[in-house]
């Protein structure tokens, strides 16, 4: 593989925030370029609660769009704070935010990757635990050429 910059998008079930890695990937190896964390806010943290614990369809259609949102907003700050151009990235990795996972059963993230990608203009790569459910266990995930 030839070098690539992409930047990993998580935010974990703890419902703390957005945390944003830039990464230089070259033979097989990352090398961290520079790390940004985001907290959720008040509001945010509990439009996901409710989403979770009595969501309709439209309520967690719009959530998804809306944290798309805010991880390319989180991806633009992190750019920013690097000094890189979105051009100059090869793709941005979205974990997205977990509401349900089952293991072996179900996993359920939002965070609009179309959104994401619209946003920064790049190649997003998202939904990494939903292959790994579906290949129990057995999948992993292979870097985009």
């Amino acid at each position: 593989m030839k070098e690539a910059l992409a930047v990993g998008v998580m935010s974990g079930t703890s419902l703390d925030g957005i945390s944003t890695a830039l990464v230089r990937l070259e033979d097989n190896q990352a090398t961290l370029v520079a790390f940004r964390q985001e907290p959720y806010s008040a509001s945010e943290r509990g439009s996901i609660i409710d989403a979770m614990a009595r969501g309709t369809p439209k309520d967690v259609a719009f959530l998804h769009v809306a944290l798309g949102e805010r991880f390319a907003g989180a991806v633009l700050a992190l750019l920013a704070q690097a000094r890189v151009a979105p051009r100059d990235l090869t793709f941005v990795a979205s974990h997205g935010q977990t509401i349900w996972h089952e293991p072996g059963r179900a996993t359920f993230q939002l965070g609009d990757a179309a959104v994401v990608a619209e946003r920064v203009g790049v190649q997003v790569v998202s939904d990494f635990r939903a292959r790994d459910v579906a290949g129990r266990g057995r999948r992993s995930c292979r870097w985009p050429t």
